[in-house]
């Protein structure tokens, strides 16, 4: 393992690989590293010769397309983050169209709370009320139908918001153009998510379904 802290450093560091260096994965992270990064690391490795990993990305740092070259040519991100993972597929399309993002699941704790560095600010009862984010996201995802889908969005506040939760949003939209959604086709794929705060910690999550039959399943 190599630690660099500076951009110019592992600039430098990238120019010099050799040729039998043919692909690079890259993992983004804020800090605050627990397992689920570490999957995106361990699948990274397995797709590439050279793995990265960012303890933190200053965006100032790739101002001039050029210096990203040198960088990744794939970007693994998690589902949890999946409005951000969106974003930067869509901003990699239009910027740097050879980067390939690999989107990798949710990695959850036993009980099904996604993973997360915000979990240890959570007080130990709330830690055990904090499930109920991912038992809601699989109520809906088990109750959805075609047709009229806001009256299982409120149900899902209302239920939230009695278990002590100050809920940001649960929505429904398209999976690929992130359109919130009030009524459901049955076929289009689509993502619930939700985010809400516990005492003071927010919390988010989602579930892809990709089409009802898969659903049914």
């Amino acid at each position: 393992m190599i630690i660099l802290k500076k951009a110019n450093d592992i600039k430098s560091y990238l120019s010099g690989l050799t040729k039998t260096v043919s692909s690079i994965g890259f993992v983004p992270t804020m800090g605050a590293l627990h397992s689920g990064h570490i999957s995106l690391i361990t699948k990274a490795k397995t797709e590439n010769d050279l793995v990265l990993c960012s303890i933190f990305i200053n965006p100032t740092q790739f101002n001039d397309a050029k210096d990203f070259e040198k960088y990744p040519d794939k970007l693994y991100l998690g589902q949890k983050d999946f409005q951000q993972c969106m974003v930067l597929n869509k901003m990699a399309a239009m910027a740097y169209p050879s980067l390939q993002i690999i989107i990798c699941p949710t990695q959850r704790e036993r009980d099904g709370l996604a993973k997360s560095s915000r979990n240890l600010r959570l007080a130990p009862e709330d830690r055990l009320l904090a499930v109920n984010i991912f038992s809601t996201l699989q109520f809906m995802k088990n109750n959805i139908k075609p047709g009229e889908i806001t009256n299982l969005k409120q149900n899902a506040i209302a239920f939230l918001t009695a278990k002590g939760f100050k809920v940001d949003y649960v929505e429904i939209c398209n999976a690929d153009s992130l359109q919130l959604l009030n009524d459901w086709n049955g076929k289009t794929g689509i993502v619930i998510l939700i985010a809400a705060f516990l005492n003071g910690v927010r919390l988010i999550d989602n579930l892809l379904i990709k089409e009802q039959e898969e659903r049914d399943n």
